[in-house]
């Protein structure tokens, strides 16, 4: 008010253009403070800080802990978010009644025509987090629906429609597993990224016993994990997800892939004795590290099912969501899920792993090319056959030629 009232001065003393524009100025930087401030204020209401589970490895040089995650606000019913639920609810619903689109129907038309019925149906829910801070489980109110499969879409969605919070500096302190002095806790300062993500290493002489995030304006907003901590040398296993330890369908039809994921228990994901297998060998002390194509925003279903089914714990990694929901699940990243085997490895260079895939993705191609890669370290790779990704013919009797020619090669 104070400059405002200088520039009303200036105007009516007629001083100079240049003295006039200096005064002008300083009231319009102030202005945008405030309305960074103010921004900032906002976006942080209802924020959450997301660690995605990563490891710590053992170094000359001491322990050297990753740490990952997003950090986002509950997103607005804006009129993309609601074309996006609105179609979702679409996809579930002709999926459900095996209703045909019409052929001269495109996705354009059907997303123009949901939205308009969204519109119409006057929702006005807003994404909310669960009671439970600590959990990065994120939901939302109903959208008006009833049946269980409408809720679970709706709380699987809110990732989807969340805000991700750039720009943001956090802290990050690395707690000891034995007693010692606050100030000898090493702790770092990262910003996140223009999707709000953040990711970074810190190397500790003491062995790690937990990570915790906050932002550094506001310290009630955090998250903890413990590392986990995996030793230079033994077995590891890699592990991809989607119709390998669960029920996708990703190579099936593209609504029925949809409707798994958005809109299916947990239960119903179980591939029948994977966790067995898996828990066999984590009771011989096997670590695990899991690799998908699925996008970040599936963390907390998947977080759901490891709980229901369970499996061992171990570090994940997805990928970046491209920003549209549909071509998220129909792109073939292959190349973006080699950057993460290959980081893996080169990371733990004394220890052996088993590679655990599908026949309905690239795992094969990816693994055949980490052994080639890194010769010594693929100890044995596992293909899960999914129905009908190996040829048009009968799968029975590609899968007796494949049986024979890995014989012949033996002999």
């Amino acid at each position: 008010s104070r400059r405002l009232r200088l520039l009303g001065y200036v105007k009516s003393a007629r001083i100079t253009t240049s003295i006039l524009n200096f005064a002008y100025d300083a009231s319009s930087a102030t202005q945008r403070a405030l309305d960074a401030l103010l921004n900032e204020t906002n976006i942080l209401k209802g924020a959450l800080v997301v660690l995605y589970p990563s490891y710590c490895r053992k170094t000359d040089d001491g322990y050297v802990t990753k740490v990952r995650g997003w950090v986002n606000s509950p997103g607005g019913m804006t009129k993309k978010n609601r074309l996006l639920i609105g179609f979702a609810r679409q996809l579930v619903k002709l999926n459900a009644t095996n209703v045909p689109l019409k052929a001269d129907e495109t996705t354009a038309e059907l997303y123009e025509n949901e939205l308009k019925e969204t519109e119409d149906d006057d929702l006005t829910a807003r994404p909310v987090r669960s009671a439970d801070s600590s959990s990065s489980t994120l939901t939302s109110t109903s959208l008006n629906l009833s049946t269980n499969s409408d809720l679970l879409l709706n709380q699987r969605i809110a990732a989807f429609i969340a805000r991700s919070v750039t720009n943001l500096e956090l802290n990050i302190h690395i707690g000891s597993e034995s007693p010692m002095h606050p100030d000898e806790v090493v702790h770092t300062t990262v910003v996140t990224d223009l999707n709000g993500h953040f990711s970074t290493q810190i190397t500790t002489i003491y062995k790690p016993s937990l990570t915790h995030v906050h932002v550094a304006s506001d310290e009630t907003i955090f998250s903890m994990d413990e590392p986990l901590l995996v030793g230079t040398s033994g077995v590891s296993v890699i592990s991809d997800i989607d119709d390998t330890i669960k029920l996708t369908g990703v190579t099936g039809e593209k609504r029925q892939l949809f409707t798994n994921v958005f809109a299916t228990e947990v239960a119903a994901w179980t591939i029948p004795g994977v966790s067995d297998w898996y828990n066999a060998m984590h009771d011989r002390d096997v670590q695990f590290h899991y690799v998908s194509n699925s996008p970040w925003q599936l963390y907390p279903g998947l977080q759901e099912f490891f709980k229901a089914s369970p499996f061992p714990l171990g570090s994940i990694h997805l990928k970046q969501y491209s920003g549209n929901l549909i071509n998220s699940f129909m792109e073939p990243l292959v190349e973006r899920k080699r950057a993460s085997l290959k980081a893996i490895l080169s990371d733990f260079s004394r220890r052996s792993f088993i590679c655990v895939g599908d026949s309905g993705e690239y795992d094969f191609d990816a693994y055949c090319e980490l052994a080639k890669n890194y010769p010594g370290q693929v100890a044995a790779i596992y293909i899960r056959c999914v129905p009908g990704t190996f040829s048009d013919f009968d799968d029975k009797e590609v899968l007796r030629d494949l049986r024979r020619s890995i014989q012949n090669w033996k002999t």
